[in-house]
């Protein structure tokens, strides 16, 4: 499993960087396999117009690109909004403690890891952000955004929140988050120039949109 490879240290910046060799080929392999599939496969509307799956599927939010270019789009209006209703934004990092990190970056065991899979660290950021999320609801903090997952190194995910809320309340929402990201584990070593960043979005700086672009 990938697990096991995780373990061995053959998923980190030193060997294969978010995901092992084997199961990349796996994927690449069922990808291929999945597109001669959707080649085959017609559809026929009412009307009588037909087109294979494959063609759909381009015009379609399947195609990455296009996904991709909704999303902008989507933030874009966020941000609009957030322009006209005078909210600002603030741009979230938030990671996992070190014991769901299998290796560092030069491919060497971590010592802390306790055998967690990626998985678990998602678990671990969902309940990070439902305690934020009622913290912020009992403060009667109103808020609006997106949320990125990106993969570290060797696979253990991140997030960065996008969100939009009222000058006034920033102050408390960055408190809130700053509590919980760093309620587990928050005293360990590098914890907090690591674990949880923010970054208030800066419109002389460009865009919102530039924020999360590359995640």
């Amino acid at each position: 499993s990938e697990g096991v490879y995780r373990e061995l240290g053959l998923v980190s910046k030193a060997t294969n960087l978010y995901v092992s060799e084997y199961n990349f080929r796996r994927y690449l392999s069922a990808q291929a396999s999945n597109e001669e599939l959707l080649e085959l496969l017609t559809a026929e509307n009412q009307f009588g117009y037909s087109a294979t799956l494959a063609s759909l599927k381009e015009k379609s939010v399947s195609n990455p690109k296009n996904r991709r270019n909704e999303t902008m789009m989507r933030i874009g209006g966020l941000e609009d909004y957030a322009n006209e209703h005078g909210d600002v934004g603030v741009f979230y990092t938030i990671t996992c403690p070190s014991k769901y990190h299998a290796t560092h970056q030069s491919g060497h065991a971590n010592g802390k890891y306790q055998g967690g899979s990626p998985l678990d660290g998602q678990k671990y950021l969902n309940n990070v952000w439902a305690r934020v999320r009622s913290a912020l609801k009992r403060k009667g903090v109103q808020w609006y955004g997106i949320r990125t997952v990106e993969p570290h190194h060797d696979g253990t995910p991140h997030w960065h929140l996008l969100l939009f809320l009222k000058k006034k309340d920033l102050p408390t929402a960055n408190q809130v988050f700053r509590n919980y990201a760093l309620e587990e584990d928050g005293d360990e070593s590098g914890a907090l120039e690591n674990r949880f960043v923010i970054e208030e979005i800066d419109p002389e700086k460009g865009r919102a949109t530039g924020y999360v672009a590359k995640y």
